[in-house]
């Protein structure tokens, strides 16, 4: 995928589907599509191995919701495991669905994302010292906030938007056809490999690692 097509893009739909195992017969979502509201136990970190639209932001008590049809919701799970929040469905199970499953949750902090599904997720009001955003599938995740610093890592497809994060020094490592777009006022490190791109707003000093056919540039200055 060319960087220019990338970028006029933005975030793109994904299938709505997951299919577990090759041999297990999907589950094709019917019904009532309905909303469950759960109260969940404090996290500060959140694994994401499902599909969906995932909208995260900070408040006060950590809740999650989920939309979807009424024959879905039984297939869709989630925990708290070591201040870890992971979203997945049940082992050994698929399903095929026309409206997307819908997940909304609030929490108190956020430190750290790992997106393992082709989910569309957006935070919002992120602050802090410190935010970490893995990505390890085709999976697009756009963040808005201000946090000191943030380190990224992008493998595969993914597709990082993190224009709307304010940041001082960002870290960033993309290795296959990842792309990035990030915030930086004094410090971006960029290590890539492979033919993924990042574009940076801000005067950052920018220290570069490129292996490949991969390639960092500004944003396009607004015409004025």
């Amino acid at each position: 995928m060319c960087f220019s097509r990338f970028f006029s893009g933005l975030l793109m739909l994904l299938p709505f589907f997951a299919l577990a195992a090759c041999d297990q017969a999907a589950v094709h979502g019917s019904g009532n599509y309905v909303t469950q509201t759960h109260n969940i136990i404090d996290f500060t970190s959140l694994r994401v191995e499902t599909t969906g639209e995932i909208h995260i932001t900070i408040g006060e008590s950590p809740t999650l919701s989920v939309a979807a049809y009424e024959n879905i919701l039984p297939l869709l799970t989630f925990s708290v495991e070591d201040g870890v929040l992971v979203l997945n469905q049940a082992e050994g199970t698929g399903y095929v669905t026309d409206q997307p499953i819908a997940m909304t949750i609030t929490v108190p902090t956020l430190e750290s994302i790992e997106v393992a599904g082709t989910a569309n997720i957006a935070i919002d009001n992120l602050s802090g010292d410190m935010f970490t955003a893995d990505i390890r599938s085709p999976g697009n995740l756009t963040t808005h906030g201000s946090v000191t610093e943030q380190t990224v890592t992008v493998s595969g497809t993914g597709h990082y938007y993190g224009f709307g994060l304010q940041t001082v020094t960002t870290a960033i490592t993309i290795s296959g056809a990842g792309e990035a777009q990030i915030t930086a006022s004094d410090t971006l490190i960029a290590t890539l490999s492979g033919e993924g791109g990042v574009i940076y707003q801000g005067e950052p000093d920018v220290t570069e690692y490129i292996t490949g056919t991969g390639h960092i540039q500004p944003a396009p200055t607004p015409e004025q």
